[in-house]
């Protein structure tokens, strides 16, 4: 009786953890796991999502290119290459006005970007950074990159 006694009261108390415990359809988790919401609640993309950045070596220069998502921009003052300590200089589309709450009047690049730099052969010392931010007020902090 005792054995009895114990093993009900095991399955009382698992049954009383298992009422409260959440169902399988709460725990399920976002396929958009490398995402995060901001204040608004809208998803938000990692950066390397975002902007999606790519370079390409050629002979005798580099191509840089961004496939921007809609809704996302980045600053176009904010785009470097830097190779030891000399900044290089980058033929970077104008831009489209953009009047920002912490930069003031500022160039917003979006869409499809491409810059060539001819002026540069694959370095260990060259990198990249950029800066941006999603239409709905999320800003990234700056990237940088190895190129």
């Amino acid at each position: 009786m005792k054995y009895v006694s114990l093993v009900l009261g095991i399955l009382f108390v698992t049954m009383a953890f298992a009422a409260g415990a959440p169902k399988k359809k709460e725990l399920e988790v976002s396929s958009e796991s490398t995402t995060f919401l901001n204040n608004s609640a809208q998803v938000i993309l990692p950066p390397d999502l975002a902007f999606g950045f790519d370079r390409e070596f050629y002979e005798e220069f580099l191509v840089l290119s961004w496939n921007i998502q809609p809704g996302y921009f980045l600053y176009r003052n904010k785009v470097a290459v830097v190779c030891g300590d000399n900044e290089v200089n980058l033929n970077l589309p104008i831009g489209k006005p953009w009047q920002d709450e912490v930069f003031g009047e500022v160039s917003i690049l979006e869409g499809e970007i491409e810059a060539r730099v001819n002026t540069i052969r694959k370095r260990s010392d060259c990198r990249i950074s950029y800066q941006g931010c999603s239409s709905a007020g999320y800003c990234y902090p700056p990237v940088t990159l190895p190129l």
